[in-house]
């Protein structure tokens, strides 16, 4: 939360994207990519129109020729900039760098804003593929990730979009005056749909060597109206069907340029949105409450239904705060507890607060939850345990009735059926991230009072059309799908997919068979003593150290004892890689010759997350060398 004055937001980087190699030319598949972004529209409203004949084209495209994936879903926090990178780089918030609108930067003590002029292109920069950052085979600090760098240099486009890493066709270039100009002041949402399909219609005129290979597309009159008159407003179907109308005259000139035939569509959202109405205003919940502006607190203010909030740690804004500092939090008035304090107010639904590192807390006001997730041999797992009330509500679903007992379980075994634990503790590996993340309930949003907002958990905002249609697309209706998969789905049609690819990435191939994921016990095992051991203090601090070590041997499978030492051991030797190479880049961002070539504004903070990494992956490796240890003590693996 921010009592204090708003600071000046970073000067405009007019930098290119940094330490960045381009990729050389590949050969590409004879195709076109075109996705259309609605941005903010809700599912059921286009659906809505679609069947009641008001959207013919979108009609005949997708429901008659095409593919509809029913329950798609985005990334979370459900805002505009990670959703749209999501698509185009496959991954969420939480792997992505960019996991909010704005974020408040500790080495600096300034706000990063990416919807203000001096900020919105700094997207660009902060994009960092955190997957690759800890893969030690993984050579640069900041490689080729998106569908733009990654086709370079065939011609591609992004138009109206919050980020544009590595696009050759930009538009706006600058800060979109003309759209802020149809949105904030002739209140115009028809206009900003208009000013991007007409760019489209010009990149598309080119002669075909320069027409866009891949085109993303924001659309915001969806949102505009959205937000102003409500998701399920008319203003909201009314732009619906201008888009309809310009869609069937785009795929004409696509006609006329004889490559419709080898074109494929996609129409979906970056997120959904909800009714509301209600402003939370939280700052002057927490001033009444004792917080004071020498407290050195900050809370994002952004007009959605999730805000961060940033709390300086005992050695000051550095220092990332611990779970008791935020329930004993050092304010002028005396020690508040920010937790209790928060979950008490009318407005607020639940709360998340990062517990140490690899662990989330969620609490509101009848309950407590905690999801933790853990990486074995490249497989990575999950845990949920509540008490009281369930803060997120999966115990109201009874397929997820076997998951909510605390144990890890595959990640593949929970996107079958949610990707609430997976996106919320994801959110929180970033050190950059704030220390709380504060949800509202449906009815409240941060900022102002809209008839419309996002921002949450909730299938209203997770939830998000996915419909593509184009050459050997299947007809029909499917189910499960996530943002990030259109990433290796695109890259698959241009023929480039692949393992080198695949690594540093969170989406799977739509329309793929679906790869039986081998079970792998030891792994398992390993997931179990490692999620025990993070509610305790190092083992040689432990004074019932005997105890804790026969309970933990007890979760190795029957017969496998000797496998599972040995699947420790190669853990250890990974985590201890990936430590070798956060140390090295931390290293070298100490160089005065900069060989990573940080960009100046960048190169504090960047030194600062480096130190993080590496120092959290340290406490991973020792984690694992604390199992060895236990498992050392039965002889594992001498036959004892």
């Amino acid at each position: 939360m921010r009592f204090f004055k708003r600071p000046l937001l970073f000067l405009l980087l007019v930098l290119g994207p940094w330490s960045v190699v381009r990729s050389p030319a590949l050969a590409l598949e004879d195709i076109y990519v075109i996705q259309f972004v609605l941005d903010g529209v809700h599912r059921e409203v286009l659906t809505e129109e679609v069947r009641s004949g008001r959207l013919p084209n979108l009609k005949k495209y997708f429901l008659e020729e095409g593919a509809i994936f029913e329950k798609a879903r985005t990334t979370f926090p459900t805002v505009s900039s990670p959703g749209y990178i999501s698509f185009a780089t496959g991954l969420s918030a939480g792997h992505s760098g960019v996991f909010f609108l704005e974020w408040f930067d500790r080495t600096q003590q300034k706000v990063v804003g990416y919807l203000t002029p001096n900020g919105h292109d700094r997207v660009n920069q902060d994009l960092l593929n955190r997957l690759a950052l800890h893969n030690s085979e993984e050579t640069e600090l900041n490689s080729p990730l998106t569908l733009f760098e990654i086709l370079h240099p065939a011609p591609t486009a992004a138009l109206y979009t919050p980020f544009h890493r590595g696009a050759v066709y930009t538009h706006p270039k600058k800060f979109p005056v003309r759209g802020l100009f149809s949105g904030l002041v002739a209140k115009d949402g028809f206009n900003l749909n208009r000013l991007a399909m007409r760019e489209l219609g010009k990149l598309f005129s080119k002669s075909e060597n320069k027409i866009p290979r891949y085109t993303l597309v924001g659309l915001y009159g969806t949102d505009f109206y959205g937000h102003s008159e409500g998701p399920h407003s008319e203003e909201v179907r009314l732009v619906l069907q201008q888009f309809d109308h310009l869609f069937a005259g785009f795929v004409e000139t696509l006609r006329q340029k004889k490559i419709a035939d080898k074109t494929y569509l996609i129409v979906t959202s970056d997120h959904g949105m909800h009714p509301t109405g209600k402003e939370l205003e939280l700052r002057d919940y927490l001033w009444k409450k004792g917080l004071r502006p020498s407290d050195k607190i900050y809370l994002t203010n952004r007009g959605v239904s999730s805000a961060f909030i940033y709390l300086a740690g005992s050695d000051g804004w550095e220092d990332i705060p611990d779970l008791h500092r935020l329930r004993h939090y050092p304010a002028k008035g005396g020690p508040i507890d920010l937790i209790g304090t928060l979950i008490k107010n009318e407005g607020v639904d639940w709360i998340a607060a990062r517990d140490d590192f690899d662990r989330v807390r969620i609490y509101n006001a009848a309950g407590e939850g905690v999801i933790a997730q853990l990486t074995i041999g490249g497989q990575k797992f999950y845990s949920y345990l509540y008490k009281g009330e369930d803060p997120l509500g999966l115990a109201a679903d009874p397929s997820l009735e076997n998951l909510l007992d605390g144990k890890p379980y595959p990640a593949e075994v929970w996107l079958e059926k949610t990707v609430t634990p997976i996106e919320l503790s994801h959110l929180f590996t970033d050190p950059r991230a704030g220390d709380i993340l504060v949800a509202a309930d449906g009815a409240y949003s941060f900022r102002t009072a809209k008839a419309g907002t996002h921002g949450s958990l909730t299938d209203d905002d997770m939830r998000i059309p996915l419909w593509i249609a184009g050459p050997g697309i299947p007809t029909g209706r499917f189910g499960e799908a996530r943002s990030v998969d259109l990433y290796p789905t695109v890259l698959g049609w241009f023929g480039l997919w692949g393992s080198n690819l695949g690594k540093n990435q969170e989406g799977k191939v739509l329309f793929a068979e679906k790869n039986n994921t081998e079970k792998n016990p030891t792994a398992a095992a390993l997931a179990e003593m490692e999620a025990a051991l993070m509610e305790l203090p190092p083992l040689f601090k432990l004074p019932n150290r005997d105890e804790v070590a026969q309970r933990l041997r007890k979760m190795i499978p029957g017969g496998l004892r000797a496998e599972t030492a040995k699947e420790c051991e190669t853990e250890i030797e990974a985590r201890y890689r990936r430590w070798k190479k956060l140390d090295g880049l931390e290293e070298k961002i100490q160089n005065p010759q900069n060989p990573l070539e940080v960009p100046p504004p960048l190169k504090g903070n960047m030194r600062w997350l480096l130190a993080n990494e590496k120092n959290i992956e340290f406490l991973r490796l020792r984690r694992m060398e604390d199992i060895k240890s236990i498992l050392e003590e039965r002889g594992v693996g001498t036959g004892d």
